[in-house]
């Protein structure tokens, strides 16, 4: 039986990254501005320098961590701060997450003898892409212990997982949710 909460749903925090700035302040000020972030792409493997186009984020990638998740990290860290949520007084069993799948990562690979190589201390192959990567990697990240739920439905997974938020606060499986979507399409997908 599904259990609708008449009370509106709040959104507290939001954070942002995008391809025009790093962070939700800065994201929007460009926005205004009316700027594009969709340009000729370079180093993309098996694709000739400015023969697709698409939108970057230009971010140091740290310890060979998946950029996307690092991305998905971020963005949530900026909405947790900008929600003031008091992690003290705060069910961790009732906290959501709900965020939207990785399309994988291979920024990681050189190419050597004909073979794409991980090197040793990366995240393993299967994690760049499976789709629950990210909402597990987040909710660990911050401790939540609440329904986790994760999408891969290209540019409308963020969105998905917005609506999963509010459709798990509504029907009482929890009473916040951290939900947003980081979804990164590599090179290599979209050349098919």
């Amino acid at each position: 039986r599904t259990v609708i909460r008449p009370e509106p749903i709040v959104i507290a925090g939001i954070g942002a990254m995008a391809s025009v700035g790093g962070d939700r302040e800065s994201v929007w000020d460009a926005i205004q501005r009316g700027e594009c972030g969709v340009r000729p792409l370079r180093g993309v493997i098996g694709i000739p320098d400015g023969e697709m186009i698409g939108a970057t984020i230009d971010m140091p990638v740290a310890n060979h961590r998946l950029k996307q998740l690092q991305l998905v990290n971020r963005a949530a860290h900026e909405a947790l701060e900008d929600a003031q949520i008091d992690f003290d007084v705060v069910d961790r069993e009732r906290f959501g997450c709900a965020v939207s799948a990785v399309m994988c990562d291979w920024m990681f690979r050189h190419r050597e003898n004909g073979y794409y190589d991980t090197p040793a201390d990366s995240e393993p192959w299967y994690a760049q892409w499976l789709p629950n990567t990210p909402v597990a990697d987040v909710a660990r990240q911050f401790g939540l212990n609440g329904p986790r739920t994760a999408y891969s439905t290209a540019c409308a997974s963020g969105l998905i997982s917005v609506l999963s938020g509010i459709r798990a606060i509504q029907d009482d499986e929890c009473d916040i949710a951290l939900a947003g979507g980081g979804e990164a399409i590599d090179g290599l997908m979209a050349a098919g």
